[in-house]
Formats: C-alpha cells, structure tokens, sequence
C-alpha cells in the first residue's frame, strides 16, 4: 500500500483540472460532457464564466458559449472552440 502525501494529492488534481474533456467515448457512444451551467475558469486571467451552450459544428468539433458578468461589465459572451478550452479549468 502506498500513502499519498499532501503534494502528491495537488499534483494528481493539478493533473486532472488542466484536461477538461469535451466528450466520453467513442463512435456512437460518444456522449459530450461540456453542459449549460458549468462554471469554468480562464487560467491566465483568473476570469470566470458561465457555459450558456454548446453548439455542434460538424460532425468533430463543437462551440461552447460562455457568459460572464460583474460590477464593471453587463454581460460578456464568448465563444470558444475545443482547443479554445484548453485555456480553461473547471471550477
């Protein structure tokens, strides 16, 4: 048996927070994970934001629509790719 330490636990969640996954499986069973109302987080800016939809384009790859909104800004939509979320960590 193994005993993890406090630095291996932030680092196996280090791990798993950088690859936000679109989609589980495959083919037909292909099912995408990205829902409304996840919150997801820019890393290099610290912002967050809201998934408002995800909007298949094509067979591949998909558009996830984000929101945000605070004392300074109405409301911010953004639009991001699946490569677009890689900048990104759940939250």
């Amino acid at each position: 048996m193994v005993t993890l330490t406090k630095k291996d636990i932030f680092k196996m969640v280090g791990i798993l927070r950088e690859s936000l996954s679109v989609f589980a499986g495959e083919g037909d069973n292909r099912r995408i994970l990205i829902r409304p109302g996840l919150k997801v987080r820019n890393i290099e800016s610290g912002i967050n934001y809201t998934v408002v939809d995800v909007q298949p384009d094509g067979e591949s790859d998909l558009f996830i629509n984000c929101y945000r909104a605070d004392e300074s800004t109405p409301g911010v939509y953004i639009r991001l790719s699946v490569k677009d979320l890689k900048k990104f960590e759940r939250i």
